[in-house]
């Protein structure tokens, strides 16, 4: 009777098919397949009548391919992308493999005397799987009957060859985390449990996020380019003018919190309890 454990498993599958009819009429099948596991298991070992030890674990993986977008044309079951971007989004996914760790140790030093260490430890790490990394542009303004235009790019407002999609090669967020906690009962005009304890926690997010080929590129056409900045003025090609957006997120950060605590659960009669005290951190 000194070693107890637990585990359990749920998986959870889901699958979903969209069918299209494209920009330039084909028909696109998008489908989507989702998988999501839940893994736990839970260890508890008491090697003396003093000391109990507990572990635990939680492993929860997601992983999906395909990624579906709504019917946006003017037909039914229309869409205003093309059969190329929608097949590219046929591969579209992510992983997120995340798994926590926690634990426990609870020592019994004397009758009135407990001390207890508990922590933790949790990794998340999301990215992006299957995406097509070729220049991507899309319209802003409508190609259709302009002169010189070729008849593949004569398409409408909306139109993009690919999906905007920035590639998240990963985001990775873990979090650390340890108490150690002391607790005295005793008797003193009332009963008295002291609790004082030191805490610890870290913080790190990992992230690159960013679209492929140094941005993607919108296209007005038939448009002037108008700036906001004085003294620049206005402008345009034969066609209009386009711009390339590079917004992305790419850094590592972290942060330390420091805790200490103690305080007072005072019985002072049967019928009046006081919780005195005081916490600070860094």
């Amino acid at each position: 009777d000194r070693l107890f454990f637990f585990g359990s498993l749920s998986p959870r599958l889901e699958k979903l098919k969209r069918n299209y009819v494209a920009s330039d009429g084909k028909s696109v099948t998008v489908p989507r397949d989702r998988k999501t596991l839940s893994t736990f298991g839970k260890v508890t070992y008491t090697p003396t009548s003093r000391l109990q030890l507990n572990g635990s674990a939680l492993w929860t993986p997601d992983k999906a391919t395909g990624k579906p977008v709504a019917y946006d044309g003017a037909l039914p079951n229309s869409s205003t992308s093309s059969s190329e971007g929608l097949i590219a989004r046929q591969t579209l996914g992510f992983e997120v493999p995340q798994w926590n760790m926690a634990y426990t140790a609870d020592y019994t030093l004397t009758d009135s005397t407990v001390i207890s260490v508990r922590g933790g430890y949790m990794k998340d790490n999301y990215y992006d799987t299957g995406v097509n990394t070729s220049q991507t542009f899309e319209y802003a303004t409508s190609a259709v009957g302009l002169a010189g235009v070729p008849g593949q790019w004569a398409q409408p407002a909306g139109f993009s060859n690919l999906p905007r999609t920035q590639i998240n090669d990963h985001d990775i967020t873990t979090r650390q985390s340890m108490d150690l906690t002391v607790v005295q009962t005793a008797s003193a005009a009332g009963e008295h449990q002291f609790k004082g304890g030191f805490g610890f926690i870290r913080n790190t997010n990992d992230v690159e996020l960013a679209y492929p080929n140094d941005g993607y590129v919108t296209v007005f056409w038939n448009q002037t380019f108008i700036s906001d900045v004085p003294g620049v003025g206005a402008g345009r090609g034969t066609y209009g003018y386009y711009q390339i957006d590079d917004i992305g997120t790419k850094g590592k950060t972290a942060a330390n919190i420091l805790s200490l605590f103690v305080q007072d659960n005072w019985l002072v009669t049967p019928r009046l309890t006081m919780n005195l005290g005081v916490r600070v951190e860094s």
